[in-house]
């Protein structure tokens, strides 16, 4: 099965999310286009943390992420504790934004 954003985008325009975890290496649009798409929509999840799970694990990469949109950068495998912390810090961000 091709994984592609087109989901991801459909279901961001029609509902609310606490957060998005996106795959970054996707094919049709990537990961860091579909970030970007999202944040400048305007749309009910322009604001929503986006994490961005990667093999893509360079300082350069992960620079390009956060350039995107992304809230966090996640290079796999994929520790569950740095997950959680990742969680943890993009809602207290987005908290601190809403303040």
């Amino acid at each position: 099965m091709r994984r592609s954003s087109a989901p991801a985008m459909q279901a961001a325009e029609g509902a609310y999310f606490d957060g998005v975890l996106m795959d970054v290496n996707m094919p049709v649009m990537d990961g860091l286009a579909a970030a970007r798409a999202i944040r400048s929509s305007g749309g009910k999840n322009a604001q929503t943390p986006i994490i961005a799970l990667t093999a893509n694990a360079l300082d350069e990469q992960r620079e390009q992420g956060f350039a995107a949109g992304m809230t966090g950068y996640l290079a796999k495998p994929i520790d569950p504790r740095a997950l959680i912390a990742a969680i943890h810090a993009a809602v207290a961000r987005q908290r601190a934004l809403a303040a």
